[in-house]
């Protein structure tokens, strides 16, 4: 498992790269980090805040992001990929 942060308009998030079930590995962030990179139109509010959620495979809640891989993983793949 790798954390990571990402900065945007003078916030840290947290990045996180994990290994799915499937053998695929991922990078997931919190959903607030999601709610971050749009304005209030739905729009996003920056190219770079467009690149970061390209990036992002899938968005978790806050309390999440720090669970163990194994439980992590298993959220992520039930949630977005069944």
């Amino acid at each position: 498992m790798l954390y990571n942060n990402i900065l945007l308009n003078g916030n840290h998030f947290i990045i996180r790269t994990i290994k799915l079930k499937n053998k695929e590995t991922v990078t997931i962030s919190t959903t607030d980090l999601d709610a971050s990179l749009f304005d209030d139109n739905g729009q996003y509010i920056s190219d770079y805040a467009r690149h970061i959620d390209e990036l992002i495979f899938y968005f978790v809640n806050e309390n999440d992001i720090e669970l163990p891989e194994k439980i992590l993983s298993e959220i992520v793949y039930q949630e977005a990929l069944s």
